[in-house]
């Protein structure tokens, strides 16, 4: 079936992030981070970015982009954060520090929406991937990383606040909120779960 492989490798990696958010020894981190940095490629029409892109996103509609090169990214940049929020010092190496630095600017080029009417379900989608590898942690104490994801978390995390779960975000289809799913996930966020 058409996808059944691209859809395997995110299920593979959602598995990944759960296993990795309960974390990992130093060896198993270093192996995992260094198996998904050879995963992770440039595109000449998305300059000093990365992505664990399962098709070359040049070549595919932008809705299809979400789920099939940014949510890979998101998945993998949160097995790597998991990593090193443990493991602190994988940031030593070179080639995992500087591959890593791009692909978290790769999670920047949507700000972690979605596609189309549907652009906060993906933006929730996104947020619940990040929740699971305690990004405001690694942000805290990483801030200058990569600033331009540190200030995209911090802008989704203000997003998750004052809009969704206050209910200021409406779904233009039903005109509901969008609060119920957004509570639990900033709660996630915050580690307050």
């Amino acid at each position: 079936m058409y996808l059944e492989k691209e859809k395997e490798k995110i299920a593979g990696l959602k598995e990944l992030l759960a296993a990795a958010s309960e974390g990992m020894s130093r060896e198993e981190a270093e192996k995992t981070v260094k198996a998904l940095i050879g995963g992770f490629r440039e595109f000449d029409t998305f300059p000093d970015m990365k992505f664990l892109a399962l098709f070359d996103p040049r070549e595919i509609p932008s809705d299809a982009r979400v789920e099939y090169v940014y949510t890979p990214t998101y998945l993998a940049c949160a097995v790597i954060i998991c990593a090193v929020n443990e493991h602190e010092d994988l940031l030593s190496d070179e080639e995992i520090r500087e591959t890593f630095f791009y692909g978290l600017y790769g999670c920047t080029g949507r700000r972690f929406r979605g596609h189309g009417f549907d652009d906060i379900v993906g933006f929730l989608d996104a947020m619940d991937i990040f929740a699971q590898c305690d990004v405001l942690s690694f942000v805290e104490r990483h801030p200058d990383f990569c600033p331009t994801f540190t200030e995209a978390i911090g802008e989704a995390v203000k997003y998750l606040e004052e809009g969704l779960c206050r209910g200021r975000v409406r779904n233009p289809w039903t005109g509901g909120t969008y609060t119920e799913q957004a509570v639990p996930i900033l709660g996630r966020l915050r580690n307050e779960n």
